[in-house]
């Protein structure tokens, strides 16, 4: 298990370092678009620091980051998802983690889950960000995973 999540956070990455390298090629600076991607990016972070028990407050749910910081916020979330996946001493990703969303509700879900989500969140609003670079005229980069495999 911790191989096929290896393989799917990869995918991931090189999905958003596209629409990195698209947005500063086309000079994509929209307030929307910088929002949802803004958004992905604090999405993870929260949910690893949630994870790890950590607080979630340095990553506002909606806040708007320029350019330069969505470059970086994505690079941490790779370095520390992957560093988590790695580090796992599990194989499996079963274990259920107790977290309080961002209404101040108590959950729990397994590390599986989470993972899931995290990253099916992540691959929803990169289609909406698709529509967005289509709006303003804009093809935006393949990033299907079966792209991703193909190359």
């Amino acid at each position: 298990m911790k191989n096929h999540f290896i393989k799917l956070f990869e995918y991931d990455i090189w999905a958003n370092r596209r629409l990195i390298i698209a947005m500063k090629g086309h000079d994509i600076l929209s307030d929307r678009i910088l929002t949802i991607f803004s958004h992905i990016l604090s999405a993870q972070l929260i949910w690893l620091n949630r994870i790890l028990d950590l607080s979630t407050a340095p990553f506002p749910v909606w806040e708007k980051y320029n350019i330069q910081e969505i470059e970086s916020m994505t690079e941490e979330s790779n370095r520390r998802w992957m560093q988590f996946i790695q580090d796992f001493k599990f194989e499996t990703f079963k274990e259920v983690i107790h977290y309080t969303d961002s209404n101040s509700q108590s959950h729990e879900n397994s590390l599986q889950e989470i993972m899931i989500h995290v990253l099916n969140h992540s691959a929803h609003h990169r289609g909406q960000l698709a529509m967005l670079f289509r709006e303003a005229g804009i093809d935006p980069p393949a990033n299907d995973y079966i792209i991703y495999k193909r190359i």
